[in-house]
């Protein structure tokens, strides 16, 4: 296998980064809005320990239904994630300040 061949390996997981990074500005520009004067380190902290353990349930789930039912099956676990935080959000939008 040629270096070249190697290359975009290399680079796409840059890329990805680049890609991916405004995922991470705007929570937490949204969290630094929402808490107090002060509290921002904190506000930061249980956001974060929130998406870890979401991350952390939905892997466990999604690994437990591949073991039982296949890989098909565990695509709902996304979904239903994804249907959870869009309602969620919704419901939050009222109260979040502008």
């Amino acid at each position: 296998m040629s270096c070249r061949a190697l290359l975009p390996l290399v680079l796409l997981p840059g890329m990805s980064l680049l890609a991916a990074q405004p995922g991470g500005f705007a929570p937490a520009e949204a969290v630094q809005r929402m808490v107090p004067a002060g509290t921002t380190t904190e506000g930061l902290t249980w956001a974060t320990t929130g998406l870890i353990v979401g991350f952390s349930a939905a892997t466990w789930i999604s690994g437990r239904l591949v073991d039982a039912r296949g890989v098909s099956t565990a695509f709902m676990v996304a979904t239903a994630s994804g249907l959870c935080a869009l309602a969620a959000c919704l419901l939050a939008a009222r109260r979040l300040p502008a």
